[in-house]
């Protein structure tokens, strides 16, 4: 019993590992929404690349750039996700046993969405950084990622 007890301990940190990388993109993404205003429109596109759609609206320039993963699937369309099992098993001489499993994902998983950010330019320069309203910003991290390296 004690075995499973450590696994499932062991299989809890793993899956906390997992979640403090996408804190780590969801923190860059939030300082990203103030650190890049002022940012000019030469630095923004060369650290951003070419935007995924644009458009010029009363006098303010809209730059989305988008991120989809790529998700790997089975032939049934589900993602795949990594698990792990732990199992115990007993018996006596005479026949009689008793059987003890228990298996899961090591992390919780999610469908990853991508993320679209919007920079609003004036003037030659970013005034405001966006993401759509219920996305998971921890996606946006790897959009401004180069700008924040500046």
């Amino acid at each position: 019993m004690r075995i499973v007890v450590r696994a499932a301990g062991m299989a809890a940190l793993i899956g906390l590992a997992a979640c403090a990388g996408n804190s780590k993109d969801a923190d860059l993404a939030e300082r990203a929404q103030t650190q890049l205003v002022g940012l000019p429109k030469a630095a923004l596109l060369s650290c951003a690349g070419v935007p995924s759609r644009q458009a010029v609206v009363n006098g303010a320039e809209y730059y989305t750039y988008s991120a989809r993963p790529v998700v790997d699937t089975d032939s049934t369309g589900i993602a795949g996700i990594p698990g792990t099992g732990v199992g115990l098993s007993g018996g006596t001489a005479d026949g009689i046993g008793l059987s003890l499993g228990i298996g899961g994902p090591l992390a919780a998983s999610r469908t990853p969405q991508g993320c679209d950010a919007t920079f609003v330019l004036r003037g030659g320069t970013v005034q405001q950084v966006s993401y759509p309203m219920g996305a998971s910003i921890a996606d946006c991290g790897a959009l401004v990622s180069n700008c924040m390296a500046r």
